[in-house]
């Protein structure tokens, strides 16, 4: 692994007020590290959504970043609270065009709440349930872990899971003119049942079909890396669901890239504490590749830039480094080496600590219909000192 600077890079502080909590009901600022990215309107400004409540229980209002002059500046709210009801968790973001959308599940009222927000007007802006036909679509009971993207054809769609035994993953989906669906998908893999699927990172290998790489799990007790993959269609096909690979070696997930002429790639964690890559070969099966060159690691997401055909992963690898690796994957084929990456230690700030961060945030295709044409992730500050802080790296 080559550790010289070969590329310049930037961190920037985009808020010190990160949605986070310590007590007997603690949540740490990382929670849902597949809802949000840096994002990138058709106007060339970068903008970052954040969530904000008095507890755990109760996420009361969207706040709007936006990067002005070199430095990110609060732009605009918007009040989840409006409709009468109670969002939970964090919401999650996509920006199609130039308008902000946010998803959560308001557990109250038992509706799932679309939020918008103009980024060339941020005063056009509002909370709404989302409808399917004449009428607004009542979730089922216990649904939560909601998630989000937005396709290379720019339809939106949408999952959460109803939590039972065996848990329910729903999707529905909008291709400009109103939602379609729901279709539910029972999280059952290899003859098993399991109470959720969350954490679901999103990566399109079509117009028409998402992979998704999160956790499943029973009790908040045994979650292991499952990738799922949703095809939207006129027939509505259920999701399809699979193993990475054994418990030892899927033990919690990271993140998924699509070649588009080679295949997928995965990383999660494992029991061991080593990173875990995963490769798959179109029209194949998952497997693991130990030669990787990928050492203990707790978070990690990749960046693709489309233009140069270059793959960025930015990880921690042990409790005090934070590595961004960066290769070009014109013209390759099979699994990666990392080990053959440039490879550049990210220190953290004066006053701050990055090396073990609880979330990562990748600028991706999946949140955004801008094509991604620069460096851009954003961190969360270690936990539980300084997970209220979110950073942004670009360059």
């Amino acid at each position: 692994m080559t550790t010289t600077p070969l590329f310049a890079q930037q961190l920037g502080l985009i808020t010190q007020h990160n949605r986070n909590y310590e007590g007997a009901d603690p949540m740490h600022g990382g929670w849902g590290p597949h809802l949000r990215s840096v994002m990138q309107a058709p106007d060339g400004s970068l903008w970052f959504s954040t969530d904000s409540g008095p507890d755990v229980k109760h996420n009361d209002a969207i706040l709007y970043h936006k990067l002005v002059d070199g430095s990110w500046n609060p732009i605009g709210t918007n009040s989840l609270t409006a409709n009468g009801g109670r969002i939970q968790q964090n919401t999650a973001h996509i920006l199609v065009g130039r308008t902000i959308l946010s998803y959560g599940v308001d557990v109250d009222r038992g509706r799932l709440v679309e939020c918008y927000f103009d980024t060339l007007d941020p005063s056009y802006k509002a909370c709404n349930d989302v409808w399917i036909g004449s009428q607004p679509y009542a979730v089922p009971d216990r649904s939560n872990y909601v998630g989000a993207a937005v396709s290379p054809g720019g339809f939106r769609i949408v999952w959460f899971t109803s939590t039972g035994n065996p848990g329910q993953l729903v999707h529905l989906w909008n291709f400009g003119s109103g939602w379609n669906g729901p279709v539910t998908t029972p999280v059952h893999i290899s003859g098993n049942n399991y109470e959720y699927a969350a954490y679901l990172r999103p990566i399109f290998s079509s117009n028409n079909t998402v992979e998704l790489i999160g956790e499943v799990g029973i009790d908040d007790v045994l979650f292991l890396a499952a990738h799922v993959s949703i095809t939207i269609a006129n027939h509505y096909p259920r999701a399809q669901m699979s193993w990475l690979g054994p418990l030892d070696l899927a033990y919690a997930p990271k993140d998924i890239w699509v070649d588009d002429a080679d295949g997928l790639h995965a990383i999660t964690g494992s029991s061991s504490n080593v990173g875990s890559y995963f490769y798959k070969a179109p029209g194949g099966v998952w497997h693991y590749h130990s030669e990787s060159g990928l050492p203990g690691l707790t978070e990690a997401r990749f960046q693709h830039i489309a233009a140069t055909d270059t793959l960025y992963l930015l990880s921690n690898e042990g409790p005090s480094a934070l590595l961004l690796r960066r290769g070009s994957v014109a013209g390759h084929t099979g699994p990666l080496d990392f080990g053959a990456f440039t490879a550049v230690p990210i220190p953290s700030p004066s006053g701050t600590n990055l090396t073990s961060p609880p979330a990562i945030y990748n600028m991706a295709r999946a949140y955004q219909t801008t094509a991604v044409q620069n460096l851009n992730f954003a961190i969360v500050g270690t936990n539980p000192t300084f997970d209220h802080q979110i950073f942004h790296l670009h360059g």
